[in-house]
C-alpha cells in the first residue's frame, strides 16, 4: 500500500503537469491553424498562374495526378502536360519524361484515397 500513494502522487503531477503543456500547445497551434486557414482560403480566393514560359522551363519529369471530377479544369491540365514535354504521339518517337494520370470517378479530395492506384502510377513513374 505504501508504493500506491506515491505512484497516485507521482502519476497526478505528470498527468497534470502535461495537461498544463497540452492546453498551452492546443492554444498555441488553434492560432496557427486559423492563421494558415484564412491564408489558405485568400489565396483559393485569387487566380494563381505560375506562367506558361516557367512551367516549360521545368525540366524534372512532373507526374501529374488528378480525378476526372476534382473540379480542376482538365483542358488546363493537359496544357501544362504539354508545356511539360507531354501530349505527343509516342508510338512514333520518345515518350515524355512526365506522365499525365487522370483516374475516373474521383474528386479531389477521394483520389487520395486510391493508394493501390496511385502507388501503381508512382512506382511506374520512378523506374
Amino acid at each position: 500500500m505504501s508504493f500506491l500513494f506515491p505512484l497516485a502522487t507521482l502519476t497526478h503531477h505528470f498527468f497534470g503537469l502535461h495537461l498544463s503543456i497540452y492546453s498551452g500547445l492546443e492554444t498555441f497551434f488553434c492560432a496557427k491553424w486559423t492563421k494558415f486557414l484564412e491564408q489558405m482560403i485568400s489565396l483559393a480566393q485569387r487566380p494563381f498562374d505560375l506562367g506558361d514560359a516557367n512551367i516549360a522551363k521545368v525540366s524534372a519529369p512532373v507526374l501529374i495526378i488528378a480525378g476526372d471530377n476534382d473540379g480542376l479544369n482538365k483542358i488546363e491540365l493537359a496544357k501544362t502536360y504539354q508545356l511539360l514535354g507531354g501530349a505527343v504521339a509516342g508510338d512514333f518517337g520518345q515518350m515524355p519524361k512526365s506522365q499525365l494520370a487522370i483516374i475516373p470517378g474521383q474528386s479531389h479530395v477521394s483520389v487520395m484515397n486510391q493508394t493501390k492506384t496511385i502507388l501503381g502510377f508512382l512506382n511506374d513513374f520512378v523506374k
